[in-house]
């Protein structure tokens, strides 16, 4: 069993039948509701979690490597497709993208005011 965390509008399950796609909030076609923070799942019930640009918007990503390790079973899977960053994509990113990238950052939390208000795109 693998979890998506951050499926939003996603196609992923078209190729992984089983998959269980969650988000944040209630989404047409999103299997289950989960804060990426605090999964509410047993220990070492799934086999692995996938997400797609969805780290770098965790407000407190220590707290989530946490939950990861916590329900992924041993020898299970974490796979993040991320921002890379590069000197060109650095410089896309800080001057073209919407979301912040802040390469200087000395932890890995974000500052939010509230759900989906938050991101560094650095962080990866």
């Amino acid at each position: 069993m693998v979890l998506e965390l951050g499926s939003g509008a996603g196609f992923l399950k078209e190729f992984m039948p089983s998959l269980i796609t969650s988000d944040l909030f209630p989404t047409p076609g999103v299997d289950l509701v989960i804060d990426s923070q605090a999964i509410k799942m047993t220990e070492a019930s799934i086999d692995g979690i996938v997400m797609t640009d969805v780290l770098h918007h965790i407000p407190d990503c220590s707290q989530f490597f946490h939950e990861a390790s916590r329900v992924i079973r041993k020898e299970g899977k974490l796979v993040m497709i991320e921002p890379w960053n590069t000197s060109w994509a650095r410089w896309i990113y800080m001057h073209l993208h919407h979301e912040p990238f802040e390469p200087e950052a000395q932890e890995w939390k974000i500052k939010t005011t509230g759900p989906l208000s938050g991101a560094n795109g650095a962080l990866p």
